[in-house]
């Protein structure tokens, strides 16, 4: 294996198509396994932050498994890869955002395993310029998306914006660029090292499923704290989310 052959750049590369090809397939078990070889293809070439990253990753979808056994050792293996001296879990307020390629199942169909590889490389690419241009951080991947927070709304809406214009622009300019959804909610969670949980999360999460193409979906609670902005929005309107209780208004904003 590459990672064993002192060649880790080219390890994180080969298993980050792993995964996303498990999670294409709907094997959130092997995936999950995937994703711990990732963690530590990373770690090899100095990329701590990321490998914590795909280590918690890994572990949240093995433990919503009831994988006990492979659970624990991703738990040894997230503990030997924390910095000493991390930070103890907080309470947080944070404007949430998670975006996705929408149909990605039919675009792999259409152009084959190889060009959609290179398709996510630009798109994770862009994205994560986008979200690093707003002050923004990267939680996680999420396959065909990310995770990402903010410490105020105003910046996540230009992100999202942004997001949507890059992609806008490269559609015009190279005559292709994926489709994205974006939601986006404002709540409190628990912070502990470069990871977050809590209800809030799962209700940014369902909100991100919610839109279509080129949608942007934000919850009204979000943009009534935010104020003014140069966007025009959709009337808010009552949506039911998986697995959370009772209906949240969403509005849709306009960012062409």
């Amino acid at each position: 294996m590459q990672l064993f052959d002192d060649d880790a750049e080219a390890a994180v590369e080969t298993l980050g198509g792993a995964w996303r090809m498990w999670q294409q397939l709907d094997l959130p078990f092997e995936m999950a396994l995937a994703r711990g070889r990732l963690a530590e293809a990373r770690r090899a070439t100095g990329d701590d932050s990321g490998a914590l990253m795909e280590l918690k990753a890994a572990l949240s979808t093995l433990e919503s498994l009831g994988a006990t056994t492979e659970a624990a050792a991703m738990r040894a293996a997230l503990g030997d890869a924390a910095p000493a001296g991390s930070a103890p879990s907080t309470r947080v307020t944070r404007t949430f955002m998670f975006t996705d390629i929408v149909t990605s199942t039919d675009l792999i169909g259409l152009i084959g395993d190889e060009s959609w590889q290179e398709l996510l490389r630009w798109h994770d690419k862009t994205l994560s310029s986008a979200i690093e241009h707003a002050a923004g951080e990267v939680v996680r991947h999420t396959g065909d998306g990310f995770f990402a927070s903010f410490a105020e709304t105003r910046p996540a809406l230009d992100c999202a914006v942004d997001i949507q214009r890059r992609l806008a622009s490269h559609r015009t300019e190279a005559g292709f660029a994926p489709f994205v959804r974006i939601g986006l909610h404002r709540a409190e969670a628990t912070r502990e090292g470069a990871d977050y949980s809590g209800g809030g999360i799962h209700v940014a999460a369902r909100i991100g499923d919610v839109g279509d193409a080129e949608e942007i979906v934000v919850s009204s609670s979000t943009l009534a704290e935010v104020g003014v902005i140069p966007y025009s929005v959709s009337d808010p309107s009552p949506v039911d989310l998986k697995g959370v209780k009772g209906p949240i208004e969403l509005q849709r904003l306009d960012w062409r």
